[in-house]
């Protein structure tokens, strides 16, 4: 569907004229628009954005489980942790679609803020000081006698089904600063202002200093961003994160460059929202945005410089890789002459923009919580804590740990795993994953009556597959939403990442279900163990059931949404139906392709096995046409049995 079909009308070339740069951000001699042309194209715009999901009330949704995670993790850690960056802003964490999933080229950004407190000169009232002194800040950065280096955060790659997640430590300031930069958007917060908070990071060619941030305050800016100005965002992100670098061969600018042009827009046209953050222009925003970060490139002279800090205008913004000299310092030339491009005519842009953006094919979101928590060994629980009705979330993740560990040790005492277990029976929303364990656990101590009889019980158990948009929109929370799903008796917790460093040996379980737990410890620090029970479940139905009890046919429509690797390797597996082993390699492949799972070695054994498999299939459909019609109109598995329950 050719959604900017009104491209093909824009002229091939439009008249450039540049002119110098005011100090407001205002240009001289801008490109001569077609008003008419940009309010249609506006429009057809913001219709395929928000097919896209991008929508303020998508971004409210994401917001509200970057909080729910955070909450865990509070309840998890000893440190005070806060989730910050596109994720918890709710605004391109994607560049595809909002559905859940984090962009493969983004991440998500905790912020862990230290015992430490800083005092900044211009910020600090303190009486008392305790011995210390107040820090004169120079263009943003805190000037201390000690050098911290020049890293802010500490980088977990992608692994799995885990995005690449950024740690930063920081530091505590007991006051906030630049007052009148943050009273120029406090209309638009409307809340209290946070203290700013001090990071690893100096100048180029700097050192002993901390750069002030003020990502905190930013995140509540973003938070309250409406549709309009929210697909400004990711137009500006997209130009200069993705466009500029990928298309057009000019890195230079980053995510920060496209948030601070944003906050300058929001500032600029704050009193005017009716009027003028409107659908019908949000081509002519975007051009106002270019030009705006071309007049700050044009006004100073630095190689190194692209712009002003928005709430610290001494404080300059710097282009990637600044400081670094040779080929380098042709970087803001190459910058200024791109976005010159592309500000004259916008047409390749959104071309390349609709060629990576999807229309959403389900309206629900995929979270799964317990796969995105920090990879922190969580205390050992002795009970589920209640607070206000609510089970303490981090409590049930620390026992899904503590008992998988156990099942993998060689010493483990049977009262006690069982014990654990037991405090998670009365919780149906983790149904699946406290069954599995269970049945394993019994296996484990070669009690397969047990493990069979509880098996049973989930044979027509369906986990909860997404999330609805009204289950956590406005007036509502994932916490709310969750305690209600406990009433219903609906299965959302059954995908987990543990913290694991280990090769997995489970030699209770059947060879195959012992492979689903999948180790991940090629990258220290992403390494860890992914349990999906949903397929867990599958398997061990397979393997302890009767045959007639497993029917392949009614996995398939679980695996419409979202599946993943292992889910359709244990549907290939146990599965002598062509359409379903074909079925089963397309979605394999679309999950490579599309890089929904950061791929290993291990992955692209997977998809081969399931070719093969399909090989196997389709040479023995050749080779006995009675065995085709029967297979097509079969859909019995046929498990592959473990010695001990043959």
């Amino acid at each position: 569907r050719q959604v900017l079909r009104l491209l093909s009308k824009r002229s091939a070339e439009q008249d450039v004229s540049t002119a110098s740069a005011t100090p407001d951000g205002q240009s001289i001699g801008s490109p001569v628009d077609n008003q008419s042309l940009d309010e249609e194209q506006s429009l057809e715009l913001h219709q395929w954005l928000n097919s896209a999901g991008f929508t303020s009330e998508r971004a409210q949704c994401l917001q509200r489980f970057a909080d729910f995670i955070q909450q865990m993790a509070r309840g998890m850690l000893p440190e005070n942790w806060t989730m910050t960056g596109s994720y918890a802003d709710g605004w391109a964490n994607s560049l595809i679609q909002v559905n859940g999933r984090t962009g493969a080229d983004s991440d998500i950004d905790w912020t862990i803020i230290m015992p430490q407190v800083f005092h900044l000169a211009g910020g600090c009232h303190c009486e008392e000081l305790q011995g210390n002194k107040r820090l004169q800040v120079v263009q943003g950065h805190a000037q201390v006698e000690v050098g911290t280096g020049n890293q802010p955060a500490v980088a977990a790659a992608a692994c799995g089904m885990r995005p690449a997640q950024d740690t930063c430590y920081a530091f505590d300031c007991c006051s906030g600063y630049c007052k009148q930069a943050l009273m120029d958007l406090q209309e638009i917060t409307r809340e209290d202002r946070d203290c700013v908070h001090l990071v690893k990071a100096t100048r180029p060619n700097a050192s002993n200093e901390l750069r002030v941030s003020f990502s905190f305050e930013e995140k509540k800016i973003l938070r309250k961003m409406n549709s309009v100005q929210g697909q400004l965002f990711t137009l500006l992100k997209f130009t200069f994160k993705r466009y500029l670098p990928g298309n057009l061969d000019t890195p230079g600018l980053k995510t920060y460059n496209a948030k601070t042009i944003m906050f300058f827009m929001l500032k600029r046209h704050h009193r005017e929202e009716e009027a003028e953050w409107q659908p019908k222009n949000l081509i002519k925003l975007l051009k106002e945005s270019l030009d705006m970060m071309l007049s700050f490139i044009e006004s100073n002279s630095s190689p190194d410089e692209c712009m002003p800090h928005f709430f610290m205008p001494d404080a300059p913004l710097y282009f990637k890789n600044a400081g670094l000299g040779g080929d380098l310092d042709n970087t803001k030339s190459m910058v200024r002459d791109r976005l010159r491009q592309v500000r004259s005519s916008t047409e390749d842009l959104f071309q390349a923009l609709q060629k990576l953006m999807q229309p959403l094919q389900s309206k629900s979101f995929y979270f799964h919580p317990f796969t995105l928590l920090p990879l922190t060994q969580p205390s050992i629980k002795r009970k589920i804590h209640i607070s206000g009705g609510y089970p303490h979330y981090a409590d049930v993740y620390g026992v899904i740990c503590y008992c998988v560990k156990k099942l993998h040790s060689k010493s483990c005492d049977k009262e006690d795993l069982l014990s654990q277990l037991k405090l998670l029976e009365s919780l149906p929303w983790c149904k699946s994953a406290v069954i599995c364990l269970t049945a394993m656990a019994h296996l484990k101590f070669k009690d397969i009556t047990c493990a069979v009889q509880l098996m049973k019980e989930l044979i027509s158990h369906k986990v909860m597959n997404g999330l609805k948009i009204e289950h956590c929109g406005r007036r509502s929370n994932c916490t709310k939403f969750f305690l209600r799903c406990q009433s219903h008796g609906l299965d959302w917790a059954w995908r987990f990442c543990l913290p694991w460093t280990a090769v997995p040996e489970f030699p209770f379980l059947p060879e195959f279900t012992s492979s689903l737990l999948t180790a991940r410890i090629e990258h220290p620090r992403s390494s860890h163990l992914y349990l999906n029970f949903r397929c867990l479940s599958w398997s061990l139905q397979a393997e302890l059931l009767d045959r007639g009890l497993t029917d392949t046919a009614s996995w398939m429509p679980e695996l419409q949404d979202d599946p993943d690797l292992e889910e359709l390797l244990t549907l290939a597996h146990y599965s002598d139906s062509r359409e379903q082993v074909e079925f089963s390699l397309r979605q394999m492949e679309m999950v490579r392709d599309e890089r929904r799972v950061a791929m290993e070695k291990q992955d692209y054994e997977k998809i081969e096995t399931v070719k093969n498999k399909l090989k196997s299939l389709t040479g023995d459909e050749k080779n006995s046409p009675a065995w085709s019609a029967t297979s097509q109109n079969s859909s019995q598995a046929r498990p592959v049995r473990c010695c001990f329950c043959c």
